[in-house]
C-alpha cells in the first residue's frame, strides 16, 4: 500500500516552478529521503504533502487521502503517525522534524518498548 503517491505534482510561484511534475510512490515500510540542492523544491514538496502549500496542479495522496480534497484527513494521518513515535531525542528510532509523513522511521527497538540501553551504538 502506498502511503505517499503523487502524479504530476506541480507548484508555481509567479514565473518560478518550485516543483515540476513530481511523480512519486512511497510504499508502507519504506524509508524515503528528499535530497537536492537549495531551491530544488524539497520544502515545497513537503508543504504540499502536509497540506500547508496548495499544489498548482497534479495530485497527491497521503495515507490514501487527497491533499486537496481531504486535507483534514491528511493532517490527522500525519499527526497520528507522529504520535506513534518515541519522544526521546536520543532514541535511535526517534522521529526528526525532517521525517516524511507516513514514514516508518520510528519503528525501531525503542518504538516497540525495548530500552534504549539495550540497543548497540
Amino acid at each position: 500500500m502506498a502511503v505517499i503517491r503523487t502524479e504530476g505534482l506541480t507548484k508555481v510561484y509567479g514565473a518560478t516552478r518550485a516543483v515540476d511534475g513530481l511523480d512519486l510512490v512511497v510504499e508502507q515500510g519504506e524509508i524515503f529521503g528528499l535530497l537536492g540542492p537549495n531551491g530544488a523544491g524539497k520544502t515545497t514538496t513537503v508543504g504540499m504533502l502536509t497540506t500547508i502549500v496548495r499544489p498548482t496542479s497534479g495530485t497527491a495522496e497521503v495515507a490514501g487521502h487527497s491533499v486537496t480534497a481531504a486535507p483534514g484527513k491528511v493532517r490527522r494521518a500525519v499527526v497520528s503517525s507522529s504520535r506513534s513515535c518515541p519522544s526521546t531525542p536520543s532514541s535511535p528510532a526517534a522521529r526528526t522534524s525532517s521525517s516524511p509523513p507516513g514514514s516508518t522511521a520510528c519503528r525501531g527497538p525503542s518504538a516497540r518498548g525495548a530500552s534504549a540501553s539495550s540497543s548497540s551504538s
